[in-house]
């Protein structure tokens, strides 16, 4: 057996995921283009916009493999996944706006995550200046709230899968 750290199998899972995100992001954008999308600002924003989407996609891997090192089957981990994918979608602003949600629930999308990574306001891809929402520090800095949230996530999940990792291979 060649000796390898386990830190490096993880990260070696991790870039693969991440590829097949930057291909199903490339699919989707050209297919989005094809069909009638298009993107309003410069060249660099939009670059800057997709690097937003997939920072923010490798921050939800690392809590995706900390699931696979939890669950006990492959099944279980695709449920839950799916299961929490679609809760964030649908507290987000993806489908509903906020302004119509009862207050608890649209402060909870406005502080949650994924809002800020799919919020239906594509002003934050394009500017990041503060806007009025009650002096919220997430509402008003957009782009700075998903990085923010997507490297807190980063530091949290990274070592807790390596340690994981670490127990369920002694084992």
């Amino acid at each position: 057996m060649i000796p390898t750290s386990r830190a490096g199998v993880l990260a070696g899972q991790s870039l693969a995921d991440m590829l097949t995100t930057i291909i199903a992001v490339i699919v989707l954008a050209i297919t989005g283009l094809a069909i009638g999308w298009r993107i309003h600002t410069d060249f660099a924003h939009a670059v800057a916009g997709f690097g937003l989407i997939l920072l923010f996609a490798y921050a939800l891997n690392g809590g995706m493999a900390c699931l696979g090192m939890v669950f006990r089957s492959e099944e279980g981990v695709q449920q839950f996944g799916v299961l929490m994918m679609l809760g964030l979608t649908f507290v987000s602003s993806a489908f509903v706006p906020t302004e119509g949600m009862p207050a608890l629930a649209a402060r909870g999308s406005e502080l949650e995550p994924a809002h800020r990574a799919v919020g239906r306001d594509p002003e934050p891809v394009r500017k990041s200046e503060p806007r009025e929402h009650g002096g919220r520090l997430a509402v008003q800095h957009a782009v700075l709230a998903t990085v923010v949230y997507s490297l807190g996530m980063i530091v949290v999940f990274a070592p807790l899968a390596v340690r994981l990792y670490r127990t369920r291979t002694s084992n």
